[in-house]
């Protein structure tokens, strides 16, 4: 028998002696509260579970675009979701608190996504898209892409690992995720049939007059005119302008900005059907021109650079876009003031430095002005460019006269495709030594910085020499 038992069975006999049913009910029912009461007081009470940690999973893995062919600049994101029972704490890129995915292509890391300063709620998902590479400054946003290669590859994408990793975290297991996705070949652009020349490009009627840059800004438009004065140089005048020009003569354009403005404010100039003796392109725009004849010195003390396409916002060579799509279009250098009678600097008929990327010319013929001993001529190329993802398809590389350089393609860069092109060599070879023993104005250092950047020599697909009909490819 119990405590309690005994107890009630005592007062219950002591009770009954002298008080009522009704009493001996109170005094029971008094008894049980007590009871209640010292039990609540001195039994152990167990304490409910602690919450679990916040815990992080990659649910997917997207690339944009989702069917990507070769030549595309593939972007990914990571779709990242708190499984744990607790909210991730917020955090900051100035204290490295952030939260951050790293994505890996074919096992190196090529993209993250480092900006997420916010916390995550458990259940909660937040898209995370990637803002730079292994190559930008620390804490940079910059190119945030792949450029695609055909053929099957893996993309996997890691949370929490880079950056500092995130305190706290329940698991780090489960943080990695994996897909397979399929680069197809683009299909090619069938051959150009008619060849650019002077006769064929630049405007096809007689200009009626002549505006400013200003009144070209302010219409967005213009035909048959000269427009002048059409210069920024880092005043902002062009930033996000969007700006077409058709049978127009340009004589002196002329853009510079190397404030890392983002892409969205690149300006956008079309044109078609002009002239252009004079331009000079220091940083990002994008920059349309089909029938455009672009005549002039690249680079010389007689002359302007007409398009220099020198990325200008990154002098450490860190990759910036320079979208141009040339078509249809007349690139020709005059040959200016040899060495001899006091020229200085050099010539081709594109110079293309920095870490451009994505620049395409498609049935473009590029002419170099010649007959001049190459020690003397300040000639280095018919082009000299480096690029990443340049693309040039069915173009034209011709001397005017005998060649003024060891080289007639100078060129450098990552991923640089030649089409169909068709070009003569310079006096030693087609394509830039850096190994020749020679001197003079056709030999000089790597431009772009060579081998630190792994710059390569330009694939070629069925080249062809102007002269011979042979086929030509890089390293001859």
């Amino acid at each position: 028998m119990s405590d309690h038992d005994a107890l009630t069975t005592l007062v219950d006999g002591l009770v009954a002696l002298s008080t009522t049913d009704d009493t001996i009910a109170k005094v029971r029912n008094r008894i049980d509260n007590a009871a209640g009461a010292a039990k609540a007081k001195f039994d152990p009470v167990t304490p409910p579970p602690p919450a679990r940690p916040y815990d992080l999973v990659i649910d997917d893995v997207l690339i944009a675009p989702a069917n990507p062919v070769a030549g595309d600049h593939v972007v990914p994101s990571a779709v990242v979701r708190n499984a744990g029972g607790s909210t991730m704490f917020a955090g900051t890129v100035a204290l490295n608190t952030q939260l951050a995915v790293g994505f890996y292509l074919d096992g190196v890391l090529f993209a993250w996504a480092d900006r997420y300063e916010g916390s995550l709620a458990p259940g909660a998902s937040v898209t995370l898209t990637a803002n730079g590479h292994p190559g930008d400054a620390a804490g940079a946003i910059g190119i945030n892409y792949w450029t695609a290669v055909q053929g099957t590859h893996q993309i996997r994408a890691v949370v929490n690992e880079i950056v500092e990793r995130k305190p706290g975290e329940g698991s780090t297991a489960n943080n990695t995720r994996t897909e397979t996705f399929t680069v197809t070949a683009p299909a090619q652009p069938p051959p150009s049939t008619v060849v650019p020349t002077e006769a064929n490009t630049g405007p096809r009627v007689a200009l009626t007059g002549s505006i400013t840059m200003q009144q070209w800004i302010a219409a967005g438009h213009a035909e048959h005119v000269t427009i002048t004065g059409v210069r920024d140089e880092q005043a902002g005048l062009l930033y996000g302008k969007v700006l077409t020009a058709t049978d127009c003569v340009l004589p002196d354009f002329y853009y510079m900005e190397n404030s890392e403005i983002p892409d969205s404010q690149f300006p956008k100039i079309t044109l078609d059907h002009c002239a252009c003796p004079g331009i000079s392109l220091y940083g990002g725009v994008y920059l349309t021109a089909d029938w455009c004849k672009f005549i002039g010195q690249s680079y010389s003390a007689a002359g302007r650079p007409w398009i220099y396409g020198y990325d200008d916002h990154n002098p450490n060579q860190i990759p910036r876009n320079v979208p141009w799509r040339i078509t249809n279009s007349l690139l020709h250098s005059p040959l200016p003031v040899p060495r001899s009678q006091g020229g200085q600097g050099h010539m081709e008929a594109l110079h293309m430095v920095g870490a451009c990327v994505g620049a395409r010319f498609t049935n473009v013929v590029f002419i170099q002005d010649g007959n001049w001993p190459v020690e003397d001529s300040n000639v280095t190329g018919i082009v000299k460019t480096t690029g990443i993802d340049s693309v040039y398809t069915d173009c034209e590389f011709r001397w005017n006269g005998t060649p003024p350089a060891y080289f007639s393609l100078n060129m450098e860069g990552r991923n640089v495709q030649m089409i169909r092109c068709k070009a003569q060599a310079g006096s030693q070879a087609f394509f830039f030594n850096e190994n020749w023993p020679g001197q003079g104005s056709g030999v000089f250092s790597p431009i772009g910085g060579g081998g630190s950047n792994q710059y390569t020599m330009p694939v070629c697909t069925d080249c062809t020499d102007l002269v011979t009909g042979a086929s030509f490819r890089a390293g001859n």
